[in-house]
């Protein structure tokens, strides 16, 4: 059907000719004014609305039509008007009068330039009367009257001064001085242009380019931490001055060619200056040496530079003298405020003239100042963030790491290095002490550079650091291991079977670079000197003033005292082995092994070696050796002084319950293995419930009486409370059953026991909660090799029967599922190995129940949390639990440990492994607390956010486990 047919009235068609209409008006608009002086004097004509009026009302008028451009070609166009007497002023009155005079000409501001490279608003052109160039047209006025053999002239001969291009009728009108002062503000103007425009080519050709290239600099981290470290706030800096220049060309002019009063502006400007360049010269010299470093040793950044510095706009000046810019405009802006405050006659802008040279004079002090404060830790700890590296898993490639905004590098050592897997092959070790971890590394030589390589379980966070821990199960052997190489000296026939070190990539002087100024290689210690000597031998130890004597009459008498010495250091509540004062020990040639630690001869002194672990993975600890025992002593006290400081007290654990010493009973006291944990209300008091393998312990929350066994003979997997009733999930010998027990005949000894089954075989596991307002009872169970799921809820009808079963039951496509939970009305599925299902439940009708099912997670995991995270043992992912998503690049936080629970605490995520509890801050990451711990187990109930935290952990005689409760602590 046509739109003829309908449109009776007209409606339509009128509607589309006043569209085509108005397109053709957008279209006139939108097009770009003439520069010929006929059109735009038509234009004003027609805009116009009165014959006479003023100055201002002008300018309006001339905006109107005009109004892509700024008030400076506003002005010239009225100026231009009255030169060809369209706009005449009346001699009384501050009025114009309209004169309807046709003119001809070429208003120049308007006219494109003959470069087709030219753009508007682009100052890169190279005519030097280019009318998009916006300093032009405050600089020289083009004399229409001139001829082109006095432009050629001009242009082979430019004057230097901007008074020369003062057309000679408006020079001779105005004072010399204050056409001293204009040419110093002109001068001002092109100076800020230019400065702006290098402040441009810093950003356009280095610092973007550099941000958005992986290839120069792959690691994203790093990269973002060489341009904050080398660009600093260069931003901020060329906000200011692009502000400042417009600010200054739209000031009000008394004539196109002179501006008046600058010196409030000029003051603002200065006052705008002073905490980003502190801020700049502060990190400058930082920046020069950062870049330094980086062109020296990525010949990425090399070739980027190179081709940067090609482009013609840079004019080969290169990244240096861009960075270098900053730093020495001050001075430059001092001066020609100087030489504009020579001419200035005007009181007020006198006063605010020198204000503002005080304040520059006190911001280059301050400048100087800020960066002579730079310390030679902040170069080295540059220099050391771009030389640590970590390998891959997996692959041989090298990764450089990380480390965090804000840490700084307390302390570094070169030291020896036994781990406990190899104690007998020790190994050279650049030792460094962040204030946020503890790194060790390997060092290496690579064509004259240091490159340090994190050693396997490094780096230790801070907070995760152990000094000198015990460890009551390392073998015998390991520890005679140790012992064998923990004396300084031993004769060498006795070690020349004993592997030798292996060769370094350098020798000793390469090595001597990566000593901290503050370590000696020489130690002067009884009449002896040690030489460190990075080579295929055995670093040797001699006595300058005792001749080397034979081995042979010694031998057997050195292979006893080894022997008890050996027995003396593990033979427990025995004193040391002391040789006998009238047997003075022979002067030898000894040889010191390159193993790690070592001990001091002499009994009543110290040793020089220090044991560190992971407090997470206790086992693998670290045995250093230092030069000399002061270097272990201030080592230690810098160790132990980081590690108080970062000790949070955020959290709090107490003591709930002491069980009694663990036996191999089944009947009888002990409480067995502890499994899980409940607290619930009942008479206003706070009773927790204990499952173990031997039964249901209860006892009150606060410790006041201790915990009785009140129902015995039970192995107990999963407790909770729904009303008034306890419910248990029990094994038997064969499958599991879930029983409900009513509490207070549990709690009141005068009544009889009441119980009642709910599911006699083949539970998997329960959750209680509520669903759409109504308390249930979701559990899982195996029936026909499927996995079924079942809701049931209190019934108040029968007395036999406490529950009522739904008649449908929904059937589970997840395999191996092992935990229930209820979030937001939807049932949640985990599972450890295959993810996590969700099943959104409706009732269409009383007991009917009709489900959807949705797959939220495919990997193996440990836990879900209510707030959408889903953990795994090493790793945090953010999975909206009511969407499919894809789980690439879900990763948010990473453990540090290997955690078995994972409970929250908002806003804080609680992790809970074998030998420590990390608590970290879920919006930023961070690690605010470590608690540790021994053999460590999670016991509360996760699936319900409500429950408090319990846990189990064994205590200091190794015997017993108690049960305790994490909770934030007190305010004082």
């Amino acid at each position: 059907m046509l739109c003829n047919d309908l449109d009776h009235d007209g409606v339509i068609r009128s509607w589309l000719e006043s569209a085509e209409i108005w397109c053709t008006k957008e279209k006139m608009i939108n097009q770009p004014p003439s520069s010929l002086l006929s059109n735009l004097s038509q234009s004003f004509m027609t805009t116009v609305s009165y014959k006479h009026l003023t100055k201002q009302d002008a300018l309006d008028t001339i905006g109107y039509f005009l109004y892509e451009y700024n008030d400076l070609i506003h002005l010239q166009l009225f100026d231009t008007f009255i030169h060809h007497q369209i706009l005449i002023k009346e001699t009384k009155a501050p009025f114009y009068t309209i004169q309807h005079v046709p003119i001809t000409g070429i208003f120049i501001p308007l006219t494109p330039c003959y470069s087709r490279s030219c753009q508007i608003n682009k100052q890169t052109c190279y005519s030097p009367l280019c009318p998009n160039k916006r300093i032009s047209s405050l600089l020289r006025l083009v004399n229409t009257k001139q001829t082109e053999q006095d432009v050629d002239r001009e242009q082979e001969n430019p004057s230097k001064d901007w008074i020369t291009s003062i057309p000679n009728h408006i020079r001779n009108s105005i004072n010399k001085k204050e056409l001293k002062r204009q040419a110093g503000i002109a001068e001002l103007l092109l100076t800020e242009q230019n400065y702006c425009q290098d402040l441009d080519i810093l950003h356009r050709i280095y610092a973007i380019p550099l941000l958005e290239s992986n290839i120069v600099i792959s690691n994203s981290s790093r990269r973002q931490r060489f341009h904050r470290n080398v660009f600093g706030n260069y931003l901020d800096i060329t906000h200011i001055h692009h502000s400042f220049y417009h600010q200054l060309t739209c000031h009000n002019r008394e004539s196109t060619f002179f501006i008046g009063r600058v010196g409030t502006i000029i003051m603002q400007h200065v006052t705008n200056l002073i905490e980003p360049y502190i801020q700049y010269a502060s990190n400058h010299v930082k920046a020069i040496f950062c870049m330094t470093l980086e062109q020296k040793h990525n010949p990425l950044f090399s070739k980027f530079l190179q081709e940067q510095n090609a482009h013609k706009s840079t004019r080969r000046l290169g990244l240096r003298h861009y960075l270098s810019s900053p730093t020495l405009w001050i001075g430059k802006l001092k001066l020609l405020i100087q030489a504009i405050l020579k001419n200035t006659v005007d009181d007020a802008d006198q006063l605010s003239l020198k204000a503002s040279l005080a304040i520059l004079h006190d911001t280059l002090c301050r400048m100087n100042s800020s960066s002579a404060n730079l310390s030679r830790a902040e170069f080295r700890f540059e220099e050391v963030s771009s030389s640590i590296y970590t390998v891959t898993p997996g692959s041989s490639e090298l990764e450089l790491i990380c480390i965090p905004d804000g840490c700084e590098l307390i302390r570094e050592e070169a030291l020896w290095l036994a781990r406990s897997t190899h104690p007998l092959q020790p190994s050279l070790c650049h030792l460094f002490l962040f204030s946020h971890a503890l790194i060790l590394t390997h060092p290496r030589m690579i064509q004259g550079r240091t490159e340090y390589i994190i050693v396997p379980g490094s780096p230790i966070p801070i907070q995760l650091l152990v000094l000198n821990q015990p460890n009551a199960n390392t073998s015998m052997i390991r520890r005679l291991s140790f012992a064998s190489t923990s004396m300084v000296s031993t004769p060498l026939y006795l070690i020349n079977n004993l592997r030798r070190q292996k060769s370094m990539n350098s020798e000793i002087s390469n090595t001597s670079t990566l000593l901290p100024t503050t370590t000696t290689t020489q130690l002067h210690r009884s009449h002896t000197t040690i030489h460190i000597k990075r080579n295929n031998t055995t670093t040797t130890t001699t006595t300058a003033s005792t001749p080397k004597p034979s081995k042979k009459p010694i031998q057997f008498q050195l292979k006893k005292k080894i022997l008890q010495r050996l027995k003396s250091n593990f033979r427990w509540g025995l004193k040391t082995y002391e040789p006998k004062a009238t047997v003075p020990p022979p002067a030898i040639s000894v040889t010191r092994r390159d193993s790690a630690p070592a001990k001091l001869t002499n009994t009543g002194i110290q040793r020089r070696t220090l044991k560190i672990c992971h407090m997470a993975f206790p086992e693998n600890a670290f045995r250093l050796e230092f030069l000399s025992r002061a270097d272990r002593l201030i080592w230690e006290d810098l160790l132990r002084e980081a590690v108080l400081k970062v000790q949070s007290s955020l959290f709090e654990y107490k003591m709930v319950c002491k069980t009694l010493i663990i036996s191999q009973q089944v009947h009888g006291d002990s409480m067995g293995r502890i499994r899980c944990a409940y607290s619930f209300m009942y008479c206003d008091h706070k009773i927790v419930a204990v499952g173990s393998q031997n039964g249901v312990w209860m006892g009150p929350e606060d410790g006041s009486r201790p915990f009785e066994l009140v129902l015995p003979n039970q192995d107990v997997y999963q407790i909770s409370v729904l009303q008034d009733k306890l419910v248990v999930l029990t094994q038997d010998t064969k499958h599991r059953c879930l029983v409900a027990y009513c509490l207070r005949s549990i709690l009141e000894s005068t009544t009889e026991l009441d119980w009642c089954v709910v599911k006699r075989s083949f539970v998997i596991c329960f959750t209680v909660g509520k669903i759409r307002q109504q308390p249930v009872i979701v559990y899982l169970t195996k029936r026909l090799q499927k996995t079924w799921l079942v809701i049931i809820v209190p019934s108040s009808h029968s007395k036999n029967h406490w529950f009522k079963k739904y008649r449908t039951e929904h059937s589970i496509s997840i395999k191996d599922p092992n935990e229930i939970q209820i979030i937001n009305d939807a049932v949640f599925i985990r599972s450890d190995r295959n993810g996590i299902e969700r099943i959104d439940i409706s009732c269409t009708t009383v007991m009917d129940l009709f489900v959807e099912s949705y797959k939220v997670f495919n990997r193996p995991n440990i836990g879900l949390l209510s707030l959408g995270f889903v953990c795994d043992s090493h790793w945090v992912y953010a999975a909206p639990l009511f969407e499919t998503v894809d789980t690439k690049g879900l990763v948010r936080m990473r453990f540090e440990a290997q955690v078995h629970h994972v409970a929250l605490v908002f806003p804080y995520l609680v992790a809970f492994s074998t030998s420590v509890i990390e608590i970290r801050h879920i919006e930023t990451t961070e690690l605010i607390q470590a608690i540790r711990g021994d053999q460590i187990q999670f016991i509360s109930n996760s699936t319900d956010i409500i429950q408090p935290l319990f846990f189990a952990m064994q205590n200091e005689d190794r015997l017993t486990t108690s049960v305790y409760q994490l909770q934030l602590s007190s305010p004082p």
